[in-house]
């Protein structure tokens, strides 16, 4: 039962690269159209899973909040 022919058919139907990947944290968002496995944020050629843009986001605004109040 020792085919690796038989095997390397098998195994190539398998997707090796994901359909979408978090651009900063590489976690798999969705390997299929209609399987997604975490929530995501896309926009044209920007796609992050939901905690990095969160984290990103919130970083930036308390960046500039903080020097917003340093210059006043």
């Amino acid at each position: 039962m020792n085919n690796n022919d038989l095997r390397g058919i098998i195994f190539s139907f398998f997707r090796t690269t994901p359909h979408k990947q978090c651009q900063n944290c590489k976690v798999v968002i969705m390997w299929n159209q209609k399987k997604i496995l975490h929530k995501f944020i896309e926009w044209n050629n920007f796609i992050n899973c939901n905690e990095c843009y969160k984290f990103n986001f919130f970083k930036s605004l308390n960046d500039r909040l903080f020097l917003s109040n340093y210059y006043l």
